[in-house]
Formats: C-alpha cells, structure tokens, sequence
C-alpha cells in the first residue's frame, strides 16, 4: 500500500451455516459483510433448520444487528444449474427490499450465463466473441448497450461449426456439466507455481469436510515451495 496511512477494509465472509450470535460480533461495522443466504420462502423455516441452512430474513437480522456499510445477500450451490428457475424467487426478494436505505443490486442472469461460458471456456469460444462483435456487440459492460438478442444470435450462429446441436447446448457444455478430475481444462498451461496434485487433494478435504494447516504450522508441499522460501 503507497501513499498516506489509511485505515484497512474490514470484509467479512459467513458461508453456510445457521444464524449464530458470533456471526453478527465478527461483522459489527464491517466495509461488507458477505453472507450467505439459501431460503427466501417463509415456509422453508424448518427446512433451513433441519439442514443447517439460513434463510435471507435470518441473513437480513444478523446485517441489521451488525450495521455493515454493504451486504451481499449469497449462495452458492453446483444444484441450481437452472438459474431461470429462481426468477420468482429473485423478484420476490427485489419487491421485499424496497425499504429505506436499503439499496438492493443484483447480477441478470444473462450476463452471469454470458461470463460463464468465457470464464469457463476454452479456445472455440473465441469463435463465438468474434461472431457477436461483427454483429455489433461493443461496450457490453454498459447495460444500454448490452444486447442478449446478439449474443443469442452469435451462439446458434457458431454452434454447428463447432460440434454443438444448437446455441443452448453450446451453453451448457461450458456452464452445467461436472468436469472430470482428468479432463484438461482451458488454462492448465499457465504456470501458477500451485501443483495441480495439491489442488485436486484441497478439492478432496473440502468435499470431505476436512482443513489443511495454516503453512506456517508447516509446509504443505503445494508446489510454491520448489520456487520461493514461503517461511522461514
């Protein structure tokens, strides 16, 4: 950090969990306070508590308790591979949030779909960015000038070419199917100085429910130790 002191950003993450007091303690008056959110029906109640889940009023009482300056209301969840299916659910919670300085954004799920597939893709779909811009797709990070009708176009334009039935099915095979722990995927020849093993066995604890020490307990042996002295 260059120039004058300041004072840091406090961030606090709750992931899913059910609504505790030290949750509220740990984001008093934080910068943003990410929490998560899985149930905005009321009568999903004893479903959250039987699975340990919190519902976005539950997440709504703990930021109020809190005071953050910003809330992001989460939840993520490899189940919910149709995000047109929770557009009821997402104005529900748009019509409820119309309160006094409570400012509600929110991601379209178009956009989220688009990023997806590049974020997730590999070199055919550059086909796809090519075809969308020679239709006129420029300054999509502005939303007047984010045109879904082109970009819709541009993958049923591409998708024979490129081994797809239709522009959907392009979709999907970037954003819904599960990857195979084998499959070699788009950015593998960049050279984070992370072994891959140790990735795959990270991904193997978390599924597992199980932690790595802290490096400075001692060496994990994720590969970054072959290039730098981490601690000494």
């Amino acid at each position: 950090v260059m120039g004058a002191d300041r004072k840091g950003l406090k961030i606090t993450y709750c992931t899913d969990t059910r609504p505790v007091p030290q949750i509220a303690e740990a984001a008093k008056d934080a910068d943003l306070f990410i929490c998560e959110g899985m149930y905005g029906e009321p009568d999903k109640q004893e479903k959250a508590v039987e699975h340990k889940h919190m519902t976005f009023a539950e997440a709504g009482r703990i930021a109020k308790e809190a005071q953050p300056k910003e809330m992001w209301l989460t939840h993520f969840s490899p189940a919910m591979n149709r995000p047109e299916d929770f557009i009821a659910k997402h104005d529900y919670l748009y019509a409820k949030l119309r309160i006094k300085g409570v400012t509600f954004n929110y991601h379209e799920t178009v956009t989220s779909n688009l990023e997806a597939v590049f974020a997730r893709g590999d070199r055919r779909t550059g086909r796809v960015l090519e075809e969308a811009w020679r239709s006129g797709c420029t300054f999509d990070a502005w939303t007047e000038h984010f045109r879904p009708e082109l970009w819709e176009n541009a993958f049923s334009q591409c998708a024979e070419e490129l081994g797809f039935v239709d522009g959907k099915s392009l979709e999907a095979f970037y954003n819904y199917r599960k990857r195979s722990e084998e499959e070699i995927l788009p950015w593998d020849h960049i050279d984070s100085f992370i072994d891959r093993r140790f990735l795959l066995s990270e991904k193997h604890k978390a599924e597992g429910a199980q932690t790595t020490p802290d490096c400075r307990l001692g060496c994990n042996l994720c590969g970054m130790n072959e290039h730098t002295e981490c601690f000494v």
